[in-house]
């Protein structure tokens, strides 16, 4: 089963800047998203360029990746459920 959403902001005008903190309030609200679909409008290219080098920075702060090991289905689905 999957479940989707989508979030609405509404935004004063169309430029870059209006785009990124729109997406800072919806990530405060509901977490950092995974995916981000649009258009090649030009606020979303030049918010791009910004998201890219948010992203590289963030990546150097994150810590390695832990996994689990085959015989612990039971800490996995735990770990699902959360979402981490």
């Amino acid at each position: 089963m999957a479940t989707k959403a989508v979030h609405l902001e509404l935004v004063s005008d169309l430029t870059s800047s209006a785009f990124l903190a729109a997406l800072r309030r919806m990530a405060a609200r509901r977490g950092a998203p995974r995916h981000i679909y649009c258009d090649n409008g030009t606020n979303f290219v030049g918010a791009s360029r910004v998201l890219e080098q948010n992203i590289k920075e963030l990546k150097e702060n994150i810590s390695d990746p832990e996994f689990l090991t085959e015989l612990t289905t039971y800490r996995s689905k735990q770990m699902e459920a959360v979402d981490i």
